[in-house]
């Protein structure tokens, strides 16, 4: 499995629906049923849904270390990743050097795939051994 989809799809319910929107809307200018205004509406749904893919899988790994760069975090730091999906930036960091706990709930509304396992297997891929994960709500940090 490449690197780009390990990490999952971000708003995986919104990214179907954009494109699922705009198969409609183009379907519907096809039948002749649609103006300008839908189609349009339809290509804007369309662009916006391969974005969000795009980005949640291929840009957002570049990003991760953009992030880091601009936090400073270095070897020794402790750093507490809040929502941590699959590990995006606990596992970069951790690379790093710094101590890392990773926090989150695992929702698969937020995040496509999204669980404890899955971090797991992304920390094997990416050799790393030195995560704490925690299972909690960002609300109530056990921390």
């Amino acid at each position: 499995m490449k690197i780009t989809m390990r990490y999952g799809v971000d708003a995986p319910f919104w990214v179907a629906n954009l494109i699922i929107i705009e198969l409609i809307f183009t379907l519907s200018g096809v039948f002749g049923s649609a103006n300008g205004f839908v189609l349009g509406y339809g290509l804007i749904c369309l662009v916006t849904g391969l974005w969000m893919f795009t980005y949640s899988t291929t840009i957002k790994i570049a990003h991760r270390e953009v992030i880091l760069s601009l936090a400073q975090a270095k070897s020794g730091d402790e750093l507490l990743d809040v929502g941590t999906g699959r590990g995006l930036l606990a596992i970069s960091a951790s690379q790093r050097g710094c101590k890392v706990t990773a926090v989150d709930v695992w929702s698969k509304w937020d995040l496509g795939g999204n669980g404890k396992a899955k971090l797991r297997a992304n920390m094997i891929a990416e050799s790393v051994a030195e995560i704490d994960i925690v299972d909690a709500d960002a609300r109530e940090l056990p921390i």
